[in-house]
């Protein structure tokens, strides 16, 4: 499959995700229920049901979400003790392991993030697992491909103050 042929395949557009993306880098991250709502009704999501955890004690809560884009894909918010950590999305997912549109999706939205955001850090140097990582605004945007088994991209945009709590109560147990 040729480039060409793989963008043109690939719902949503990567750059249509750009936007979104941006709009949750720039200005404040929320640090109230209110503020979230404000920003996901500026941005147009439909927060969902919330889903149930394995670990009953768990910190953390997530949400489905509905980015309000087409395509077939998997969308939560996440809180860390009921604040605000994160918007995570799955997407161009394919049963099959190294799946070029997948991989084309990846690439694609890596370009137009590096367009927007500059070189990611590529942290692994794994290419099977590619990961890239973005750092603006005191949010980091990472960029992951899955596709050993099956294929998917995952997207994550996330408060790095509330993360960086979290790993230090994490190593503190």
């Amino acid at each position: 499959m040729t480039q060409p042929d793989s963008v043109i395949s690939l719902s949503p557009v990567p750059h249509d995700l750009v936007p979104i993306i941006q709009g949750l880098v720039q200005g404040s991250w929320p640090k109230t229920e209110v503020e979230r709502e404000a920003l996901f009704d500026a941005l147009g999501f439909v927060s969902g049901t919330a889903i149930d955890s394995d670990d009953q004690d768990s910190p953390h809560q997530m949400t489905s979400l509905d980015l309000g884009l087409p395509g077939k894909i998997s969308s939560t918010w996440d809180t860390y003790r009921q604040q605000f950590l994160s918007v995570c999305t799955f997407l161009y997912s394919s049963r099959v392991p190294q799946d070029p549109v997948t991989r084309s999706g990846f690439a694609v939205l890596q370009a137009e993030l590096s367009e927007v955001y500059g070189a990611p850090e590529r942290p692994w140097g794994d290419e099977d697992q590619s990961i890239r990582i973005w750092r603006c605004n005191g949010r980091s945007i990472t960029l992951q491909l899955f596709n050993r088994r099956d294929s998917t991209v995952m997207l994550t945009v996330e408060d790095l103050a509330l993360a960086s709590v979290i790993e230090s109560e994490e190593a503190a147990h």
